[in-house]
């Protein structure tokens, strides 16, 4: 199966309003609908009720390469006795042309597999964003990625998703402060799902970076690729800001 290779952007989804699964077929059916073309492959879990096993990691139970028509792949991506766990996309985000951005999950610990949802990636390639000389392209893959995860907000509402480089965002039981240096720099999060207060919140401290209302919450960007405005923030201080994030959007 064809997928990005080497330095990787992502654009991570977490919905507590529909399964994982669910999820996965929704982003998936999204980036079909705006541009992008199903590369025809999936890779799959089959065996009794897979679309509710519960699970770790895409790869917790065998999985295979299956050949899938277009016409047949929602029918597969709703079977019970089959669990979808990438589903490659030409122009899913439309940083790389030659192979297929993947639609896949993030992995939960064990404590969260039993009683959380996966978060859902959009993966890419990210070399440019940390390449001297390739600013322009940079610049480019960058406004992909923020227009992508509007459009998706937009669409779907999740309770947060965030662009991420190198970095998976975690589930809500998975959120841990001390360790969240990275994942709320450029991110969404729903004001139906965490409150008009917690909103606020997050906008008072972030009132020197990008901010940007959206149907169903806020978009934050503290990193200048990633905002129309070309706004960055110090690192330091987006690295406090985002242990802040992550224990308003915690769940124990």
């Amino acid at each position: 199966m064809k997928e990005p290779s080497g330095e990787l952007v992502e654009l991570d989804f977490y919905f507590s309003d529909r399964t994982d699964v669910d999820a996965l077929r929704d982003i998936s059916m999204h980036c079909i609908k705006n541009g992008g073309k199903y590369s025809g492959e999936l890779l799959v879990s089959h065996h009794e009720n897979a679309r509710t096993h519960k699970f770790q990691n895409i790869y917790s139970s065998k999985v295979r390469v299956i050949e899938v028509s277009d016409s047949r792949l929602l029918d597969t991506l709703n079977d019970g006795n089959t669990r979808v766990v990438k589903v490659p996309i030409y122009l899913a985000l439309g940083i790389i042309k030659k192979r297929p951005e993947i639609v896949t999950y993030n992995p939960v610990s064990n404590k969260a597999s039993g009683k959380d949802y996966h978060p859902v990636a959009i993966v890419s390639e990210g070399w440019e964003f940390s390449t001297p000389g390739y600013e322009l392209q940079a610049k480019k893959a960058g406004k992909l990625c923020y227009e992508k995860l509007k459009a998706v907000c937009t669409d779907l509402n999740p309770d947060y998703a965030a662009i991420l480089n190198e970095n998976s965002l975690p589930s809500p039981h998975d959120l841990e402060p001390e360790t969240a240096d990275y994942y709320f720099s450029d991110f969404y999060v729903c004001s139906s799902a965490y409150g008009t207060n917690t909103i606020s919140k997050i906008e008072a401290m972030y009132d020197d970076s990008y901010l940007e209302r959206l149907p169903g919450g806020i978009y934050v960007s503290s990193y200048h690729v990633y905002n129309p405005k070309r706004i960055t923030i110090d690192r330091r201080n987006t690295n406090r800001r985002s242990r802040k994030v992550a224990a308003l959007l915690k769940k124990t």
